[in-house]
């Protein structure tokens, strides 16, 4: 039976009963009044102080934002290689979300808070900044590959080890990533044009192989399925356009192709003669996304 609360400060007071209300019947039922029933108030008191659902909402989500800072932070600080400490982050949030379920609900549903709320977005982007100061380390540390940051400097398998630990008996992990046929087109045009092998790519060099045996390794049941979007170019300026962005957004990873701007400038005429070649010859580029979806069951 719920005990009522003693009101030294009742705006936490009905933070914590909102938290109970959400926990036990979900957002779907609930109200101010059955808050208020629970902190043993008038039906008015959290209207008086939050105004309204949304205001009181807002409060629980701040409130899930500064836990959220101050367990990652002190969990990262106990750290000193970025991938673990990033592994640290990730497990303090996992736990934190299991033991305040309600703040977890709250806290990034933008469409029952007030996004404009000082507070709320300075909580946020405190929290955000920790993890973001983090994954700054990796990239700088893997020299712009950070998608196997963890993987590198830990190991696929202390990586997936690091996982389990998190998840309880039956948990699921859910892991993606391109798989080796990813853009096949896309890549077989480059490496036409420029005469050069394709550099490795985050992830998929490893990802049908290293990253799903750990996995099957590790636990009791996995699952495979495969992905696959196709991307038809009519002509050659929107894949020019994609390939432009795509190559120099990841320029760190094709800095065996080019170096300066001049140098990317040629890659891209190269790049552009082939594809049209292309073209000519089949009417029509393909490229296919290609996607691994691993699911491990614990």
């Amino acid at each position: 039976m719920h005990t009522p609360y003693h009101h030294g400060d009742l705006p936490n007071a009905l933070r914590c009963a909102a938290a109970e209300v959400i926990a036990e019947k979900g957002l779907g039922s609930f109200s101010l009044r059955e808050v208020a029933r629970r902190a043993g108030v008038s039906h008015a008191a959290p209207g008086h102080h939050f105004g309204d659902v949304r205001g009181l909402l807002t409060s629980l989500a701040i409130e899930g934002f500064e836990a959220l800072h101050g367990v990652t932070t002190a969990a990262a600080a106990k750290q000193t290689n970025p991938a673990e400490k990033l592994i640290a982050m990730g497990t303090a949030y996992v736990t934190l979300a299991t033991q305040r379920p309600a703040h977890a609900q709250v806290m990034f549903r933008l469409d029952i808070v007030d996004q404009e709320n000082p507070e709320l977005m300075a909580a946020g982007l405190r929290a955000y900044t920790a993890l973001h100061d983090v994954v700054d380390e990796i990239m700088k540390l893997t020299q712009g590959r950070g998608a196997d940051a963890s993987i590198e400097a830990l190991g696929t398998q202390s990586t997936f080890e690091s996982a389990l630990r998190v998840l309880k008996p039956g948990g699921r992990l859910f892991s993606t990533g391109p798989m080796p046929a990813n853009k096949q087109v896309f890549y077989d045009i480059i490496r036409e044009a420029t005469g050069k092998p394709i550099p490795p790519m985050p992830g998929s060099s490893r990802y049908a192989s290293e990253i799903y045996s750990a996995m099957q390794k590790l636990f009791s049941k996995t699952e495979q399925h495969i992905f696959e979007n196709p991307l038809t170019f009519d002509f050659v300026e929107p894949f020019m356009v994609y390939t432009r962005a795509s190559m120099s957004e990841d320029r760190r990873l094709w800095n065996s192709l080019f170096e300066t701007h001049e140098e990317f400038e040629s890659v891209m005429r190269q790049i552009e003669t082939v594809a049209k070649k292309r073209l000519e010859s089949d009417g029509k580029l393909v490229m296919t996304k290609v996607v691994g979806g691993f699911i491990a069951t614990k």
